[in-house]
Formats: structure tokens, sequence, C-alpha cells
């Protein structure tokens, strides 16, 4: 999806599976190239089926990520992942969000007692909470990475 900026992920053997049904699916196109009068609906019936069936059943839950590796992910500190380069976290959470064609996170910033912040970031209904910082900008900064690292598929321990 858009010329390889965002992947979608999905497991490996339905991948498989998906890449088999397409080209049964070319060769479908191809018939009906030759054959214009081909009733390709009843032709291919089956074939959407499966592909459906197939679809609907992955465990991924349509999780779009970006840079992911379908071999072992090496062990990264989440902070340094998403911070490397200058990278600024909230706008690659807002660049994210707005390239899947969502609506932008909205922040919300809680002062603690022991004079820290904390901050939520929601999205598409999704809440996702930083660790407790010293100023708000490092809150919101830590809840977006919170946000990227459950996009991203490498945790899910905060999102509510």
């Amino acid at each position: 999806m858009l010329n390889g900026y965002i992947d979608f992920f999905m497991d490996h053997n339905l991948a498989e599976c998906l890449l088999k049904l397409k080209e049964e699916l070319d060769k479908l196109l191809q018939k009906k190239l030759q054959d214009p009068k081909l009733d390709i609906l009843k032709e291919g019936k089956y074939l959407m089926l499966a592909v459906e069936d197939l679809v609907s059943g992955d465990q991924c839950e349509g999780k779009f990520v970006f840079g992911r590796e379908s071999r072992k992910p090496k062990v990264t500190n989440d902070n340094d992942r998403f911070t490397k380069d200058g990278a600024n976290p909230k706008s690659l959470l807002q660049t994210l969000l707005m390239r899947a064609g969502h609506s932008p996170p909205k922040y919300k910033i809680k002062h603690l007692k022991t004079n820290e912040f904390r901050a939520l970031v929601e999205f598409k209904g999704m809440q996702f909470v930083g660790k407790p910082k010293r100023n708000k900008q490092l809150a919101e900064r830590d809840a977006a990475i919170e946000a990227l690292a459950w996009l991203t598929q490498t945790s899910d321990k905060n999102a509510k």
C-alpha cells in the first residue's frame, strides 16, 4: 500500500494461499479476455468465496504496519526505534493515521501528584497510555511511541 510505505501483515501461510488464489484469478481474467461472453461471476464464484473466507479468518486483525520483517524481529527499545534519526513519534503517528484514512490522534494530559505528566493518545476508539514524564511534551511523545509500537505489533500491553 502506498508504494510500500505501509504494508499489511498477515500469517505467512495465509499469504501463500492468497497468492495462489491470485494466480487462479489471473487465469480466470485471461479466460474472460479470450471469451468476452464468459460469465466471470459464475466461473469465479468459488474462487471469490475462498478469498473472502481466508481474509475473514486472518488473525492479524487488519493491522497495518511498516518496517516489519517476517523473520524473527530484532529486540529493540521502542523509544530508540521511533526516535532514531531525529524522528518525531507524534508526527509519525499522525502521518500513518492520515495516510491510512483516519482522523489525527488526540492527546490528553494528566498532571500527577508526583509532579510528572502522563499522556493518553486516542484514535479510532483506542487509547494508549504513556509512562509518566517530567513535562507534557515528553509525556505525549511517550504515548505516541506506545501507539506506534502497537500498530507495528511490537507491543500490545497498553491498548485499552
